[in-house]
């Protein structure tokens, strides 16, 4: 995985410094037809602007994902640190589209004092799905296992920076335990148990998150980690329960980047060696807080002009993330080859590692409907089914998120389910308010039902195993029948 400090690519800045060194000879051409002195230093002073200008935007998409994710961890009410918050309404914070395939629970592991060991015991009845991520939104691992009856997942999470230390007690472990090694001192995991009819929130609590037993060595003094004061601006949107990107966005230059270095200096989330000297520049220094009096009107205008072109910047990242394609409109999972630090930490709100879709009209282009008998079919190809190792599901949902309610109780259809195939290997969905094989047919295989009235359908894909959308698999149009 490329590194989330990589520095953009220079193939960009050197277009940029170009266009403008262009318009500073045309400048140049003009003087000289006009007979005046040509302004020697104008190129040198143009180029060297809209260089810093391009350092500054890269710092401010470098530590975009620092404020996002310090964002979500403080949105999180009386959580501390290893231990967990179970969500009662599937993987979702929000009564709107729940998830009805998983139930979410998340902590924010510290490991700054010693290894955290997660421990998933043995289970025959429930899938469940891993995401960790450190401070930066990076993903360090993704899982999705099952029927676990033999043996439990065991995990451990580890600071990059002392593996070393250990390295000899990490070679007595067990060949089950897999080792995490995290950038940050802080990290998020989240966990999807899968939701049946056994009993998944009694399973939940019997996953562990202690400190492990491997012997920890520190020689000098502890590292403690104190977070910084947030800014008022963020600390208004997190009241109000606002977009997070939104509010980041609202943030003043000196608000944004002195904000973001001290996060990264409290998470020892230090900066590649690549990017000392180009941010040093900018008076961006690793191991210092950033003090705005004392920068150059020239790098201080650098920062403001980086903040200022925020909004550009995000209508591309949210472009970026969303695509339609045969009326299903796609938001990318988070990919773990993703490089760009801004796309990567909007992607991050969505659970990791989970491509998703929402159809809200079929193919006349009108919006579904089950009024007046409407029926629809999903057909899927002989291997066209969603590409993924885990599980994939399709849940109905009337105009305002809710589940639908129906005769039989399914709400969703999914890889798991019962399902008939045709002679040929292909698969046909029916979406109907009644049954599709006859109203007193015991059978109800490969029937979804829908509402007399509008409805939304989504689909999830965990864990996919090739791109989603426009360019990779895509779903089937929803055709009338």
């Amino acid at each position: 995985m490329t590194s989330p400090q990589t520095i953009l690519a220079p193939v960009a800045i050197l277009a940029c410094l170009t266009v403008l060194a262009i318009t500073a000879c045309s400048a140049v051409d003009e003087h000289r037809e006009s007979g005046l002195q040509e302004p020697v230093q104008l190129s040198d002073t143009t180029k060297a602007e809209a260089e810093l200008k391009a350092i500054a935007t890269q710092a401010w998409n470098h530590y975009f994902p620092l404020l996002q994710m310090d964002w979500a961890r403080r949105s999180v009410h009386k959580l501390k640190a290893n231990s967990w918050q179970h969500f009662e309404r599937g993987a979702t914070h929000s009564d709107e589209f729940p998830n009805l395939d998983f139930l979410l629970s998340e902590a924010w592991v510290d490991v700054t004092h010693a290894p955290v060991e997660l421990m998933v015991p043995p289970d025959e009845q429930h899938f469940f799905l891993l995401h960790v991520e450190d401070y930066w939104s990076n993903t360090l691992a993704t899982e999705l296992a099952e029927n676990r009856q033999h043996s439990a997942a065991r995990y451990v999470f580890v600071p990059e920076a002392d593996v070393k230390r250990v390295q000899e007690e990490l070679r007595r472990w067990p060949e089950d335990v897999k080792l995490i090694k995290s950038p940050t001192d802080l990290l998020r995991v989240r966990l999807l148990t899968e939701i049946t009819p056994g009993p998944a929130k009694q399973f939940r609590q019997t996953i562990s998150l202690r400190r492990s037993q491997l012997p920890w060595i520190r020689k000098s003094s502890r590292h403690t980690t104190e977070y910084p004061a947030m800014p008022e601006e963020m600390l208004e949107g997190l009241a109000n329960g606002e977009p997070p990107a939104d509010t980041i966005a609202r943030l003043d230059a000196q608000s944004f980047f002195s904000y973001a270095i001290e996060l990264q200096q409290s998470m020892r989330a230090s900066l590649p060696a690549e990017l000392h000297e180009p941010f040093q520049r900018l008076g961006i220094h690793s191991d210092a807080r950033l003090i705005w009096s004392g920068l150059t009107d020239r790098q201080r205008l650098a920062l403001q002009a980086a903040t200022e072109s925020v909004h550009e910047v995000r209508a591309e990242s949210q472009a970026a993330s969303k695509r339609l394609h045969n009326g299903w409109l796609y938001a990318q999972a988070l990919d773990k080859t993703a490089s760009e630090p801004r796309i990567r930490a909007l992607r991050s709100q969505a659970l990791g590692s989970t491509a998703m879709a929402v159809a809200f009209a079929g193919l006349e282009g009108n919006s579904l409907s089950g009024k007046r008998g409407r029926r629809y079919q999903i057909h899927f190809a002989e291997n066209g089914l969603p590409p993924t190792n885990g599980v994939w599901s399709i849940t109905a949902y009337d105009r305002s998120g809710r589940p639908v309610d129906n005769p039989i109780n399914r709400h969703v259809i999914d890889s798991r389910s019962k399902l008939q195939f045709a002679a040929d290997g292909s698969l046909s969905l029916y979406l109907s308010a009644s049954n599709p094989h006859g109203e007193h047919s015991p059978t109800i295989s490969n029937w979804l039902p829908i509402p007399e009235d509008e409805f939304v359908l989504q689909l999830r894909v965990y864990s996919p195993t090739a791109a989603i959308g426009p360019g990779g698999w895509s779903m089937p149009a929803l055709a009338p029948y």
